[in-house]
């Protein structure tokens, strides 16, 4: 990723934080994502942090530099992943049983500076990983502008049944956010949301002590 690349009309940045499950999780959210989630070619599951911004609007030497400023001051801190969610666009998300008011001020702090004006307040941020989208076809969902549309209630239920069959209860370690540029086409944004390229930050390693002590936390809870 580079400010030499070329821009597109529908190019976006979008910064996530993307789970390191256990191989037999993995497969089961892989497995249900390709049943359910028009998307799972896509992209991996992430939490996102900031949500799409227009590569056209903000200089990516600066955008850079505010995460990298926000960053440093920022510890890795543990998460656990577990608990499952409709949001208010029809969304199944995934959720955290731990770690929620960290990521939430991580978020918070990254919507300052040059992204203080591309915060939705009209939108409670809950930190999460969508599992799949339950709408009806041709309901003309636009990802860079979510509206509630026609929502497949049966499908939904049916969805969420073999979700919490699942048992997901994961834990990781918030270390790093990968910053990827997105490219979306077609008449509404449905068609193709994609990460084509990132780069990765990793929180302060400046902290080395206290990460090591929430790791081995994390390795005694499991």
């Amino acid at each position: 990723m580079g400010s030499h690349s070329r821009i597109e009309k529908n190019m976006y940045y979008a910064l996530v934080y993307n789970p390191e499950f256990d191989k037999r999780t993995e497969e089961n959210i892989e497995t249900f994502r390709r049943k359910y989630d028009s998307f799972v070619d896509y992209w991996r599951p992430h939490i996102p942090f900031i949500f799409p911004v227009p590569c056209s609007e903000v200089e990516e030497t600066k955008l850079i530099e505010h995460i990298e400023t926000v960053l440093k001051k920022w510890e890795p801190f543990p998460i656990r992943i577990g608990g499952f969610e409709k949001s208010w666009d029809h969304w199944l998300l995934l959720l955290l049983k731990e770690g929620n008011e960290k990521v939430i001020a991580l978020h918070d702090e990254l919507y300052t500076g040059i992204l203080s004006s591309y915060l939705r307040k009209d939108i409670e941020y809950i930190p999460h990983i969508g599992l799949a989208l339950f709408v009806r076809k041709d309901a003309g969902f636009n990802v860079i502008d979510p509206k509630i549309v026609d929502f497949d209630e049966k499908l939904y239920r049916q969805a969420l049944e073999e979700a919490e069959s699942l048992k997901i209860d994961s834990f990781g370690i918030i270390d790093r956010l990968s910053l990827n540029r997105v490219i979306l086409k077609g008449k509404k944004n449905e068609l193709l949301y994609k990460f084509i390229d990132r780069k990765i930050f990793r929180l302060s390693e400046g902290h080395g002590e206290a990460r090591e002590k929430e790791t081995q936390k994390v390795s005694k809870t499991l």
